[in-house]
């Protein structure tokens, strides 16, 4: 794992991913948002945005799209 302190950072992303980043675009309530911001926290952590020159917020921008009306993630519906 390439967190140093991988609980208190993959928490840590999960909770942003939550309550700025996502918020307001997921169509999931409570633990459904949670398992799924779980899910882009684990493919943060593992994706090149994971260094000193990039970051979460980035990776949002990047990954996410608004297409034929619905948000997709790495090019899947988001229901």
């Amino acid at each position: 794992m390439r967190f140093e302190n991988y609980a208190d950072t993959y928490y840590y992303s999960v909770f942003v991913l939550g309550r700025d980043l996502l918020k307001g675009i997921l169509p999931y309530e409570d633990d459904l948002a949670y398992e799924f911001c779980k899910k882009v926290a684990v493919d943060f952590e593992e994706s090149n945005y994971n260094d000193s020159s990039k970051g979460l917020e980035e990776y949002v921008k990047d990954k996410f799209y608004l297409k034929n009306g619905k948000i997709t993630w790495k090019g899947e519906d988001i229901e």
